[in-house]
């Protein structure tokens, strides 16, 4: 399992990618953003701001943790946790596989977004609940890594390690 954080986070159209021109979609696939600002619910992105062919007013509605909405002013907004309605249009979602990956992005990194069909985000799910599952198979115990303890213990690791064997 990787669990490096890509550089383009995959994604699929959102329910209301039809309120964007095909130029400005091309667009926000093709640039880079900054996360500007983030918390547990959403983070801010900062980059090339994406103008509404038909408004930014859409009725609120469920959304699906990873969507991307386009703010009035244009800046994209991804929403993480489960939040009830958005009132802004969707362009697009990053899928589930990457959502780990995008939690752990800090404030100041660069990302992009890879379009991506729908049996491909299924594909990419798949893979990620197998690799979740083949965790157990990896895990050593400390004695059966016993070549691995001096590099451990040369590390600080949640307050520090100990051998009880000393």
């Amino acid at each position: 399992m990787d669990l490096a954080v890509p550089r383009r986070l995959r994604a699929v159209d959102g329910p209301q990618i039809e309120r964007f021109t095909s130029a400005e979609i091309a667009a926000f696939f093709a640039s880079d953003y900054v996360v500007a600002a983030a918390d547990r619910m959403g983070m801010r992105l900062r980059g090339r701001n994406l103008d509404h062919a038909r408004g930014h007013d859409v009725i609120s509605e469920g959304i699906a943790p990873g969507s991307i909405q386009i703010a009035g002013s244009g800046e994209p907004i991804v929403l993480l946790a489960r939040q009830t309605t958005g009132g802004y249009p969707k362009i697009a979602t990053v899928i589930s596989a990457d959502l780990p990956a995008l939690g752990r992005l800090p404030i100041g990194a660069i990302i992009s977004f890879e379009r991506i069909s729908m049996m491909q985000a299924a594909e990419l799910r798949r893979k990620l609940f197998a690799d979740v599952e083949g965790i157990n198979a990896r895990i050593a115990r400390i004695d059966d890594a016993a070549e691995h303890c001096p590099d451990l213990l040369q590390h600080n690791l949640i307050s520090g390690v100990i051998d009880a064997r000393v």
